[in-house]
């Protein structure tokens, strides 16, 4: 009988303290760096610039920390660097975000990074020209030739697109767009024998001259030859739209690009732009950081500056940051320079003894020795 009743309390205690599963990994996600390497990102999603925040001329960087799971989808984000009117479009895309899952021992762990979220009111990556009247361009890059290509839309077509509200499965479906734009680059590109998905996102632009609930969905799918962009291994960007059909690009001339050398981006009212006017003093930096590099970028050997523009508040705060002169968007110095950017700190600008906010320009630099 002794046995019996010390038989029934040892089931007991295991069933109040189960056993861990075989193979079970701590729930707290792994910070990234060191042996634990950034993850690939498979699925992006721009952010929806908010109205608001366009009609006042805001624009910068929010930084935030994301927590991505065991299967690579981003499970929770919170913002570290803030601006307020675009901090919960920032969430919203990167809460989109999907990565290769992240291995420790040869199982898959949850990791937390720092990710950050650009926001830019000038639009295309070059001075192109614009857009024709009746049509809106969806997209802008450069081609594996270094010409530029846009992508632009009339509104006739634009209209006879299906439409989506975001609810349920969109008319085309991730997998369909990425399977369509492989043909169509494969096409473009009969000498290339390997493709690598290098991210695919879907994304929203408005058609300004309608009603404000009239968009275009299409998304955005980039493909290269090897896993790790170059100078020789140019990205290859098709756009594929929710009728199941790639929109060709248009080649851009190089004779209609305007020099892409760094220039004054327009500002809110109120603010001193670039030059500042007289009887305003400039701000004087009393904190800088340096920027770091990423090891893509220092295997890449690539050195210079970046030129950045930004507001100075009546704080001392550097905010609303844009790049103005590029050094390297696709190995990250660019962002690493705005998040160095981002720790200055001002005396601000005065005008008849009182703080005001004034536009000023810093150059980060990248150098190997």
């Amino acid at each position: 009988m002794k046995s019996v009743l010390l038989a029934l309390v040892l089931v007991g205690v295991c069933a109040a303290f189960p056993a861990p599963a075989f193979g079970q990994q701590p729930a707290t996600p792994i910070p990234v760096g060191g042996a634990i390497r950034p993850p690939t990102k498979t699925k992006d999603a721009a952010p929806v610039y908010p109205p608001e925040a366009q009609r006042a001329g805001v624009s910068g960087v929010v930084i935030l920390e994301a927590i991505v799971g065991e299967d690579g989808k981003v499970r929770s984000a919170r913002v570290l660097r803030s601006i307020p009117l675009l901090d919960q479009s920032a969430i919203n895309a990167v809460q989109q975000w999907e990565y290769t899952p992240t291995l420790l021992n040869g199982v898959a762990v949850p990791i937390v990074m720092t990710v950050t979220v650009n926001f830019s009111l000038q639009g295309a990556p070059t001075a192109l020209p614009p857009p024709l009247p009746n049509t809106v361009r969806l997209f802008a890059a450069r081609s594996a030739n270094g010409q530029s290509e846009v992508w632009d839309i009339d509104f006739t077509r634009a209209r006879a697109l299906p439409k989506w509200n975001t609810d349920g499965e969109p008319p085309v479906s991730l997998s369909d767009a990425t399977r369509l734009a492989r043909t169509w680059i494969a096409r473009r590109n009969p000498q290339m024998d390997r493709f690598v998905l290098q991210s695919a996102s879907l994304q929203r632009r408005p058609l300004p001259p309608l009603s404000p609930d009239t968009e275009v969905w299409c998304y955005v799918i980039v493909y290269s030859r090897d896993p790790v962009p170059s100078v020789q291994n140019q990205p290859l960007q098709a756009l594929v739209l929710l009728d199941g059909s790639v929109l060709e690009p248009k080649e851009v001339p190089a004779s209609s690009v305007q020099s892409p050398g760094p220039r004054p981006v327009p500002m809110p009212t109120g603010v001193a732009s670039p030059p500042i006017p007289p009887g305003v003093t400039p701000p004087r930096p009393t904190k800088e950081a340096k920027a770091s590099y990423t090891p893509e970028a220092m295997r890449q050997k690539i050195s210079g500056s970046v030129l950045i523009q930004g507001i100075v508040g009546v704080d001392g705060a550097f905010h609303n940051l844009q790049v103005v002169r590029s050094l390297d968007p696709v190995y990250g110095l660019d962002d690493q320079a705005l998040k160095a950017a981002g720790e200055w700190r001002f005396t601000p600008g005065m005008k008849d003894g009182q703080p005001v906010p004034v536009a000023i320009m810093i150059e980060i630099s990248f150098s190997l020795r």
